[in-house]
């Protein structure tokens, strides 16, 4: 099922769409002997568009429906593909001593040895994260709902 999974991006976006399907969690048995009953897979889909979101979750819910389905399991799948309108912004998150003891003369260059989001070791400066980010949500959010006037 993750194998199959892990084709999702490649057959239903097409190279210019921003999607993503990750298999973040696999828990499955006690022991290493012991062929487990069950299985709980955490995946998410990810996109920029609502087309290519909704593309991509049906195809992991065809996906996952039909590896229970030729196992026997086609009643016990719990949850559908949920697919999440993501808002993703890209703050700087790294702080003045960590980036400058970074090597590289090059912002490029200097964000290809640092810790990328995601990256178990990824640890923003909260003092100078959490300000801009506030700053981000509070102006998404008057832009959305509308500045008071």
């Amino acid at each position: 099922m993750v194998t199959g999974l892990q084709t999702v991006v490649a057959r239903e976006a097409a190279p210019s769409e921003q999607v993503a399907v990750t298999v973040g969690s696999f828990r499955a048995g006690e022991r290493a002997n012991v062929v487990p009953d069950r299985a709980e897979l955490g995946v998410t889909v990810r996109a920029a568009g609502e087309a290519a979101l909704t593309r991509a979750a049906a195809a992991v819910e065809r996906i996952v429906r039909a590896e229970c389905a030729a196992f026997g399991d086609a009643g016990r799948t719990r949850h559908g593909a949920q697919g999440v309108r993501p808002a993703y912004w890209m703050l700087g998150v790294i702080g003045p001593a960590a980036w400058s003891a970074a090597p590289g003369a090059t912002a490029a260059q200097k964000l290809a040895v640092l810790p990328a989001n995601h990256a178990p070791d990824f640890a923003p400066d909260v003092r100078t994260a959490r300000p801009a980010g506030v700053r981000a949500l509070r102006t998404a959010a008057l832009n959305c709902l509308g500045s008071p006037r």
